[in-house]
């Protein structure tokens, strides 16, 4: 994992030549106790291999000043195709087997785009999840900005 301003992380396997396998963006801000994965990906032909799993543990080391580690994954859906309904279940295994936790929420971009919120704790402290979410909403309006996120963002409580 290398770090780049740590808002992009090269993911390379050091045991072969520094070969490039994936990247992550983390989206985070000083006032907030918790850090978005906003994009994560492992090149197909390395993935189920570890890295993923030895990536998410050098993210945790990394930001464990924080409470957590937030993720959203497109919300399974039977008005889209099968391989891509597949895709999502085994982005949330993935997350689930990491130790995240689906929040009892769900956010609706645009009208349409339904994403639902995981969180990993990384601190042994007790947390709502109202807590949880104002700090994923403060975090939101900074990297979105406030107008657009009262413009654009339904959040549906389970």
């Amino acid at each position: 994992l290398c770090d780049r301003r740590q808002r992009q992380m090269c993911i390379r396997d050091r045991t072969n030549n520094d070969l490039f396998i994936g990247f992550m963006l983390i989206n985070k801000i000083n006032d907030s106790q918790y850090i978005q994965l906003d994009y994560f990906a492992i090149l197909p032909q390395y993935q189920c291999k570890g890295f993923g799993t030895k990536a998410l543990s050098l993210l945790k080391e990394l930001y464990k000043q924080y409470h957590g580690i937030f993720v959203e994954v497109e919300k399974l859906d039977s008005n889209i195709n099968d391989e891509d309904n597949k895709i999502r279940q085994r982005r949330i295994n993935f997350y689930k087997n990491s130790g995240f936790y689906k929040l009892n929420l769900e956010f609706c971009w645009f009208n349409s785009l339904v994403l639902t919120p995981y969180i990993l704790l990384l601190s042994k402290k007790s947390v709502s999840d109202d807590i949880i979410l104002n700090n994923i909403l403060t975090l939101y309006s900074r990297t979105h900005g406030q107008k657009k996120l009262k413009q654009n963002l339904k959040v549906i409580k389970n």
